[in-house]
């Protein structure tokens, strides 16, 4: 059931980042503002799927600070180019890999 969600998430975040990519690069500060969002909600499906067990504990999972600043930096360089973008999220996305990817 989990991974089901998880899947269903991942390819709604596929899909925003379409979306992002269509802004203009000149709009920085939207594009950033829907990049980080996109970013922070993958690592935090990244830890989920590797530790489901502990949503049935109801534990909280949650994304260390230092993932969090990480994201945020990569951010500000990667919101002007498209391409390093798109591979910068394929990589946290490889994760996974048993989930199609929808086309960027």
């Amino acid at each position: 059931m989990f991974n089901e969600m998880i899947q269903i998430a991942v390819a709604h975040l596929d899909n925003a980042l379409a979306y992002i990519v269509t802004l203009p690069k000149e709009e920085a500060r939207i594009r950033l503002f829907c990049l980080l969002p996109v970013f922070w909600a993958m690592q935090t499906l990244r830890l989920i799927q590797a530790n489901t067990l502990a949503l049935l504990r109801i534990e909280n999972i949650k994304i260390p600070r230092r993932v969090i600043r990480s994201e945020f930096f990569k951010s500000l360089i990667l919101m002007f180019s498209n391409r390093l973008t798109i591979r910068h999220y394929k990589k946290i996305r490889q994760d996974f890999a048993n989930l199609p990817l929808v086309a960027v």
